[in-house]
Order: structure tokens, then C-alpha cells, then sequence
């Protein structure tokens, strides 16, 4: 067995359930390439922001991720596309990956999560077009995993990055001066042990 064999998070059934014979994701299959019609991911994308609403932020990180895999049958459109499905496409993933990273790094909690949060935020960073907004809504989302992760320093960088896009939001805001505390709240600990050390 080779270490990528495995596991690196513990795999936990947190609710088995039952189905119905009548429910429709009995019959469910990977997506074909038909399946990459907006009409479907828009789908999806409804029904995760419904699930988000009731706070079920598992059910509406699967739905969220279940719109990606639609958008992923054709991550490069055909010649023929046209302009109006090419733009679709690309007005659709953004928000796809930002609202999933918000709901990985809510559920599953943890390093999992954390893990999945920070890869839909790479890869909307990663895109071409991207608003000052949403780069500011990346890269805050990136940092708040990365604290998870035990990354404060990169965490910060992308929290300051965030902050000169968008220098109004109070939430990117609130995470440096928390990040400002607790290093001085640190350094004050190091002080202090190292008076005591030499007396």
C-alpha cells in the first residue's frame, strides 16, 4: 500500500437515511454531455441556495458541487458555442465556487472542509474576468480556511489583498484586526516568558 492509498481525513457517515423507490437520484447519472446545458446547473444552483437558506450547508455544498460537475462536461465549449453560452458559462462559475467554498468551510467543519474551501478559491483566482468583488469574496474565503489550516501568515496576506479591493467590507475588516490581536496578544506572552526565563 503506497501513502496516497491512504485516507488523510477520517471518513464519517454522518447520516445514512433511507430512500424512497420513487426518488429521482436513484436513476441519477454522471453527467453526459447534454447535461451541460445552463438550464441544469441554474437547477442545481437553485436548489442549493435553497438548501443554504435552511442553513443544511452540507446539502447545499453537494448541490453546489453537483453545478460544477455539469459546467465541467464542457470546460472548454465547442467552436461553436455562442457568445451568449460562452459568457453564461462564465457568469455561473464564479458564484458556483465562491458559494461552495462558503458552504465546505462551514460543512464538513474541520480540515475537510477547510481543504475543499480553499481549492474553489484557488480556482476562482484562477479565472479570467474576475471582478474586484469577487476577487476580494476569493481571496476572503481563501484566507479564512487557511487559518483553519494553521497558515495565519498566508491567511493574512490574503486578507490584506482582500481589504484593498474592497476597503468598505467589514468582515475582511474584523479578520485582520483579530489577526493584529492575537499577534500582539502573542508577542506580549513571549515577552513575559521571557522576562521570567532570566528573572
Amino acid at each position: 500500500m503506497n501513502p496516497g492509498d491512504v485516507p488523510t481525513e477520517p471518513i464519517i457517515i454522518a447520516d445514512r437515511g433511507e430512500l424512497s423507490p420513487s426518488d429521482s437520484s436513484l436513476s441519477e447519472q454522471q453527467p453526459v454531455a447534454s447535461d451541460g446545458d445552463p438550464r441544469r446547473v441554474r437547477g442545481c444552483a437553485h436548489a442549493a441556495r435553497a438548501w443554504h437558506r435552511t442553513l443544511e450547508g452540507g446539502h447545499a455544498l453537494a448541490k453546489w458541487q453537483k453545478a460544477l460537475r455539469y459546467l465541467d462536461v464542457h470546460p472548454v465549449l465547442p467552436d461553436d458555442a455562442s457568445p451568449e453560452l460562452a459568457e453564461e458559462f462564465n457568469t455561473l462559475r464564479t458564484p458556483l465556487l465562491l458559494n461552495s467554498a462558503l458552504a465546505a468551510f462551514k460543512e464538513p467543519v474541520g480540515t475537510a472542509g477547510a481543504r475543499i474551501a480553499f481549492s474553489a478559491t484557488s480556482t476562482v483566482l484562477g479565472l479570467l474576468k474576475l471582478s474586484d468583488s469577487d476577487c476580494a469574496k476569493a481571496l476572503y474565503r481563501q484566507g479564512l480556511p487557511q487559518l483553519t489550516l494553521k497558515e495565519g501568515e498566508a491567511a493574512e496576506g490574503a486578507f490584506l489583498e482582500a481589504f484593498s479591493l474592497a476597503k468598505e467590507d467589514k468582515a475582511i475588516a474584523a479578520e485582520l484586526e483579530h489577526l493584529r490581536q492575537r499577534k500582539k496578544s502573542q508577542r506580549e506572552k513571549e515577552k513575559a516568558a521571557y522576562k521570567n526565563f532570566f528573572g
